[in-house]
């Protein structure tokens, strides 16, 4: 096979705060007091004729509707890409920063400089992955993962908590779309799949 009229590209950047920055994912979290592992984001560029589209995945707890849509139109603003054909992911991790939740008057300011700075590295991982973009093969696959559980557990009493149920309703389908570029070089996977995961302690070990 050879690649079609599809392209891709791909372009990453370390979007790890500085130390001192409010966290998020736990009660009672602090400030940030050094860096386990580096954050970053991840930009997958698709074009196929003159329609472009962009994945964004971000590795944070999630995404508040205003800082989506300033990505969106910073993106849109800077390279002509439809705010509309952008798709923004967190990964939803537990030990990175606090980046919403707030009116934006009340945004400590390490944290409204963090996401100001934040947005045009997002357009900047869109550019480069414009720019890398080449002719792709695309790939398909799915399969079954047991590891997920129902979280809303039903006590004999009748209250509904988080805990496990066994029998409940769980999407236990892995699905990934591989992109491969030349001869089979593989460039980027797009994975689905549905789960809550964490590692590590909620705080940080005596």
């Amino acid at each position: 096979m050879t690649p079609g009229n599809l392209c891709a590209g791909v372009a990453r950047a370390n979007i790890t705060p500085p130390v001192g920055i409010p966290l998020v994912g736990f009660a009672g979290r602090g400030a940030s007091e050094g860096v386990h592992d580096e954050l970053y984001a991840t930009t997958l560029a698709l074009q196929c004729g003159d329609t472009r589209a962009l994945i964004v995945t971000l590795d944070l707890l999630y995404l508040s509707d205003s800082l989506t849509i300033e990505v969106r139109q910073e993106i849109e603003r800077s390279l002509g890409v439809p705010a509309d054909h952008v798709l923004l992911c967190a990964s939803h991790t537990h030990y990175g920063p606090s980046v919403g939740a707030h009116e934006p008057g009340e945004l400590p300011a390490d944290v409204s400089a963090y996401l100001a700075n934040l947005k045009y590295l997002l357009a900047g991982t869109a550019r480069a992955a414009l720019a890398g973009c080449r002719p792709v093969l695309v790939g398909y696959a799915q399969g079954r993962c047991d590891i997920g559980v129902n979280r809303r557990e039903r006590r004999p009493d009748g209250r509904i908590v988080l805990g496990q149920n066994l029998e409940g309703a769980c999407d236990r389908e892995v699905r990934l779309v591989r992109l491969d570029a030349g001869e089979g070089d593989p460039l980027a996977a797009v994975v689905h799949f549905a789960a809550r995961c964490y590692v590590g302690e909620s705080v940080r070990d005596p």
